[in-house]
């Protein structure tokens, strides 16, 4: 996990590590996945520590909160494109990354060969757990950064969308 280097401001709010389900919960409740009949269950896996493990090589360039949380939706990002192939991967990177408030050059150079960098610790690290991040939180205590995961687990995972529009039951996470 990554330690704080100094005092600082805090600039996202902080939670208390009891409250974090239940956020994650409400804001999944208002997404687009959301159906009544999804079964909650705590996975044999951690993938919120995965996730951390996988942006490792990063990890030290988060020295504020804010910094520390842009990381993790870089890492989310490349999680999630590491269950992708082909062109569907390709896609899903460009159209998610287009959506950050980046710069079109630092994107296409800098963040870009990161996330490329992560969706190869993640297809080496942990080939075998496949997991839809779906939301996340970041928070930190006294003296470290930490996060908390909501993720599905992937059924026949081809293509995100595929599995989308299956309607399949789908159970979800919450680490």
């Amino acid at each position: 996990m990554p330690r704080k280097k100094r005092a600082r401001k805090r600039s996202l709010a902080v939670r208390r590590n009891d409250e974090l389900p239940q956020v994650l919960l409400e804001r999944f409740r208002q997404s687009p996945l959301w159906r009544p009949e999804v079964q909650f269950i705590m996975p044999p896996v951690k993938v919120s520590a995965m996730v951390i493990e996988v942006m490792r090589p990063y990890c030290d360039m988060a020295d504020t909160l804010t910094a520390f949380h842009n990381l993790v939706v870089l890492g989310t990002i490349a999680w999630n494109a590491a269950h992708l192939s082909g062109p569907d991967r390709t896609q899903f990177v460009e159209q998610t990354l287009s959506t950050l408030p980046i710069p079109k050059k630092i994107r296409d150079k800098e963040i870009r060969q990161m996330v490329d960098t992560m969706i190869r610790r993640k297809e080496t690290l942990y080939p075998q757990y496949r997991y839809w991040i779906v939301d996340f939180e970041v928070y930190e205590t006294q003296d470290e950064y930490r996060l908390s995961v909501l993720s599905i687990p992937m059924k026949d995972q081809d293509t995100f969308s595929e599995d989308r529009q299956a309607g399949e039951d789908q159970e979800s996470s919450l680490q």
